[in-house]
């Protein structure tokens, strides 16, 4: 192995082990579209990279590509139709896998991106906790917004169609083993982010209000 080779294997040994940086990397790669060649250009252009510096120019390209929804949460809502959804969806998306990596950061948790992009990060959809067609459950806040939105992949989001937040509890509980749960999906429907637990089988305004919460706070606390 020459010296070349061996210091881009020496970082991307150090960037495995960092497991702040191995989870930026792979949203970048995934939704940032930054490949690992760009990545080693970031490497050919310093003699002696730190991590913290890697991280830095990471974030900055995270932060270039997705700030505005982050200060938009409260606001940001789903569109279905029209010239506008598919840019709109994409921009959810982006900014719920952020959390994702975020919160899997905070609890030293590496994603495991092979597993849950096999093919393409069009594999997860966005599921609206309380199904936007119930009208069994009246709400205060359009159900668009991001306090009911959360990420699922494809067939599991097939799979709990428009049912009640308790049902869909259930079927990802009992089908653990085979969804492909990220770990803020799981949380909300654990009800992790929620102040108040009364009742666990239900997805109310007041837990959407903390889920937004943590979502801003997560977010802020893991990009600056």
């Amino acid at each position: 192995m020459n010296i070349e080779n061996n210091k881009y294997f020496s970082e991307l040994n150090e960037w495995y082990d960092d497991i702040d940086m191995y989870n930026i990397i792979g949203f970048l790669h995934i939704y940032g579209n930054v490949s690992f060649i760009e990545i080693k250009k970031i490497i050919n252009n310093s003699d002696e990279p730190s991590i913290s510096k890697l991280k830095d120019m990471s974030k900055n390209l995270i932060l270039k590509n997705t700030k505005d929804t982050i200060y938009e949460l409260d606001t940001l809502f789903y569109v279905k139709d029209g010239p506008r959804a598919t840019g709109r969806r994409k921009h959810i998306k982006t900014v719920l896998f952020l959390f994702n990596v975020a919160y899997a950061t905070e609890l030293k948790i590496r994603l495991d991106f092979d597993y849950f992009f096999k093919n393409n990060q069009d594999n997860f959809q966005i599921e609206h906790i309380i199904a936007s067609h119930d009208d069994t459950i009246t709400t205060i806040k359009p159900k668009d917004l991001m306090w009911n939105l959360s990420l699922l992949d494809g067939r599991t989001n097939v799979a709990l169609s428009n049912d009640v937040f308790y049902n869909k509890k259930i079927y990802l509980y009992n089908n653990r083993d085979t969804c492909k749960l990220l770990p803020c999906t799981e949380a909300v429907f654990n009800k992790t982010f929620s102040t108040n637990n009364n009742n666990m089988d239900f997805w109310s305004e007041e837990d959407g209000c903390d889920y937004i919460k943590k979502m801003k706070s997560t977010l802020i606390d893991f990009l600056y």
